[in-house]
């Protein structure tokens, strides 16, 4: 668990410095106050993986626990809003799943959470390069047992809850800074902030598996992102 946050962390530290050292070196070419999203609307998708600490430390009565460590999918559009000076906010909407495995049974197999939200949000993206992000919205959790294999699969769902949470986050595209790339490649960083309360078994059904009170589940959720963007 410690790992997996220290290894976030440093990979945020990261591409910030880079981002900074780019910055520095070409701030006085004139070309970077072409910016990419005054042409057009700015389209993402990303695939990644997220720490949430919290989700391990659940207590639920059957043996076994949740993984930290998870694997996500998102999706974005921002359009453009304001200028401020040498840099932008576009406007848009985020959308993301997030799935974490668990090694506690059910009745056929292990249950897994899944995540998910939709956030209105905001870009404040410098020289086409790098921008730092915000969003808030509605998100989703639930906890379920999906057994078999599509199409003839089902799921049995033992608890679910919804929340307003939001993020903070930071993106870096390469290549960077040239306004004629319509398509580059990005990497994101966002922390979720999300309150979803106490977990308990909602389905009255044996076994019991996540127990009266498994604890309070919040955020942070860290997730890193390598998307592909175009306009």
């Amino acid at each position: 668990m410690k790992s997996a946050r220290e290894w976030l962390k440093t990979t945020a530290l990261a591409l910030a410095l880079w981002a900074a050292a780019v910055d520095i070196s070409r701030a006085d070419d004139e070309e970077v106050t072409v910016w990419v999203t005054r042409s057009g609307p700015r389209w993402e998708v990303a695939l990644g993986v997220q720490s949430w600490p919290a989700l391990s430390d659940l207590d639920v009565v059957q043996d076994g626990s949740f993984d930290n460590i998870g694997f996500n999918i998102g999706m974005a559009v921002h359009f453009p809003w304001k200028r401020l000076g040498r840099s932008e906010l576009p406007a848009g909407v985020d959308l993301a799943f997030l799935s974490n495995e668990s090694d506690i049974g059910f009745t056929s197999d292990t249950l897994v959470a899944r995540n998910a939200y939709i956030t209105p949000s905001l870009k404040w993206m410098f020289a086409n390069s790098y921008s730092f992000d915000a969003g808030i919205g509605y998100y989703y959790l639930d906890m379920a047992e999906i057994a078999g294999e599509y199409p003839a699969y089902f799921e049995t769902r033992l608890w679910d809850e919804g929340a307003v949470g939001g993020y903070l986050g930071a993106t870096v595209d390469f290549p960077n800074r040239d306004p004629r790339k319509k398509h580059v490649i990005s990497v994101n960083l966002k922390v979720n902030i999300v309150e979803y309360g106490p977990v308990s078994d909602e389905l009255i059904v044996a076994p019991v598996t996540l127990g009266p009170d498994a604890g309070d589940l919040s955020g942070p959720i860290y997730a890193l992102q390598f998307g592909y963007r175009w306009r």
